[in-house]
């Protein structure tokens, strides 16, 4: 089973994560082509300075940072296409800026 994590700031509305969500679905969908029922999305929330130290990543400094992690199998080429989608659907809705989108793709075999 495909993975992918959100890490957010404690004190999101539940319509800001699941604008988040379905932002990052429609871009899986889009970029692979795997259903919603393909994968699993997990939300965690936390306060910042603990995803910063938690992800070991000292590059998030906004109160809106979004951290996304993918465990997908995927070719390079759609690792682009996924990765630009998902920063394009998270700026128009939410609205989060670039700059607050942390990504990472970790490339696993499903066994089947």
């Amino acid at each position: 089973m495909y993975i992918v994590s959100i890490w957010l700031g404690k004190g999101r509305c539940p319509e800001y994560r699941l604008a988040i969500v379905n932002s990052v679905r429609r871009a899986v969908l889009r970029a692979i082509g795997i259903p919603k029922d393909g994968y699993r999305v997990f939300v965690f929330e936390k306060e910042l300075p603990d995803v910063r130290q938690d992800r070991g990543c000292s590059c998030l400094a906004g109160e809106n940072s979004v951290v996304i992690s993918f465990s997908f199998d995927v070719a390079s080429g759609v690792q682009t296409v996924l990765l630009d989608t998902v920063e394009q659907n998270l700026a128009e809705n939410p609205g989060i800026p670039c700059e607050d989108i942390h990504m990472s793709l970790i490339r696993c075999a499903v066994a089947g």
